[in-house]
C-alpha cells in the first residue's frame, strides 16, 4: 500500500526543529575612490557605483569579479545562503572590484 499522510497515525511522527543560532553581526560601510576590501567571511555585501557624487569621484564604470560591469547609479547585492542541512550560512567568497578610473563607490559589508 502507498504511504501517505492519511494512513500514518499522528502519534508515530516526530519532528525536531533546531532554530538557527544567533550571533553578533558587524557592519562596515563607507565611501571610497579606490577599491574596498571585501573579506571572504562576509554574509552580505552591497556595492553601489556613486560616480562623481563624492568629491573627486569619476563618472566611470567599475567591474565586480572580473566580468560584471557596474555603471554609475547601479548596485550589486551579494548574500550568503543558508545550508538547511547543517543549519549554517555559507559565507561569501572574497569579491574582486576593479576601479581603474576612480569612480566613487559606496559599500556595506555585514560579517
Amino acid at each position: 500500500m502507498p504511504v501517505s499522510s492519511s494512513n500514518i497515525p499522528a502519534e508515530t511522527v516526530t519532528a525536531t526543529l533546531t532554530p538557527a543560532t544567533a550571533g553578533a553581526l558587524t557592519t562596515d560601510s563607507g565611501y571610497t575612490l579606490t577599491t574596498p576590501t571585501i573579506p571572504a567571511t562576509a554574509l552580505r555585501v552591497y556595492i553601489k557605483n556613486v560616480g562623481a557624487t563624492i568629491e573627486g569621484g569619476a563618472m566611470a564604470d567599475i567591474i565586480v569579479n572580473g566580468t560584471d560591469n557596474v555603471a554609475v547609479g547601479e548596485f550589486r547585492l551579494f548574500e550568503a545562503r543558508l545550508d538547511p542541512v547543517i543549519n549554517t550560512f555559507k559565507y561569501l567568497s572574497a569579491l574582486a572590484i576593479t576601479n581603474a578610473s576612480g569612480a566613487g563607490i559606496y559599500f556595506e559589508i555585514d560579517s
